[in-house]
């Protein structure tokens, strides 16, 4: 008797239990909605959506590169002058008025003076003897006039320069260009992750790593000397000059 009798208030208790337990799950839900945090869980399930959508995102990973050309806007014309004299003072007169008659043919705000120097030559058989002295100059000469370099190199070697060292064709500014090359390089990655992702249409640039810049400015090393007559006329003609750009670029489809 007494065990049934226990066994009734245990259930009873139990009954009580659960319902205190649902009358306050019900307390709280009306509290979430009252205080206005249904909000914050759509949210928090919205977001838990999106990352779900990022884990199923695929990714690619391609190189672009992009070449532009361009003519040379500018050239670069470095050249020399040598006197030899038994004289140093002598060997300096003489060099100074070679100086000035060519300066007279040029624009002194385009000429630079690159190298300058001075030696004796000693005699070969001893080794101490002086026999001249020589003055050695490199100068350097920018101009726009593209068309006229050749006849810029005729006017220096009738003007007893006695080396062209060298002609380099370049770009006043090559930063617009380099942009345009990037944009090329680009539009090449998309090319090359359409075709390997068989023509995505959710491609999503998430990532570029530029990765390397090419600008060589067209060079051309000569040695022609004064003294040679047929050195003269010569006619120069430089290509375009390239400017590439590479890129690797990460996308998501």
């Amino acid at each position: 008797m007494k065990r049934s009798t226990t066994l009734k208030i245990s259930i009873i208790l139990l009954i009580g239990l659960f319902t205190i337990i649902i009358s306050n799950s019900s307390l709280i839900s009306s509290s979430l909605h009252i205080t206005g945090l249904e909000p914050i869980q759509k949210n928090l399930n919205q977001l838990d959506n999106s990352n779900k959508e990022i884990t199923e995102k695929q990714f690619i990973k391609v190189t672009g590169t992009g070449i532009v050309k361009i003519a040379p806007e500018v050239a670069k014309i470095r050249f020399s002058i040598e006197t030899q004299d038994n004289s140093l003072s002598q060997a300096n007169t003489i060099h100074q008025e070679k100086i000035k008659n060519l300066t007279a043919i040029l624009n002194d705000d385009n000429l630079t003076t690159i190298y300058f120097n001075s030696y004796p030559i000693y005699n070969y058989e001893n080794g101490k003897d002086i026999v001249a002295y020589e003055i050695y100059n490199t100068f350097e000469i920018i101009t726009e006039d593209i068309d006229e370099v050749s006849l810029i190199i005729d006017n220096l070697l009738a003007n007893n320069v006695t080396n062209i060292e060298s002609i380099d064709y370049t770009l006043k500014d090559n930063s617009t260009a380099y942009s345009t090359a990037l944009e090329y390089a680009l539009e090449n990655a998309k090319s090359k992750a359409q075709t390997l992702t068989q023509n995505a249409s959710n491609l999503k640039v998430i990532k570029i790593c530029e990765q390397s810049y090419f600008y060589n400015p067209i060079s051309y090393p000569v040695m022609l000397l004064a003294k040679n007559s047929d050195n003269l006329n010569y006619i120069f003609t430089p290509s375009e000059i390239e400017i590439i750009a590479n890129i690797e670029v990460e996308f998501a489809y």
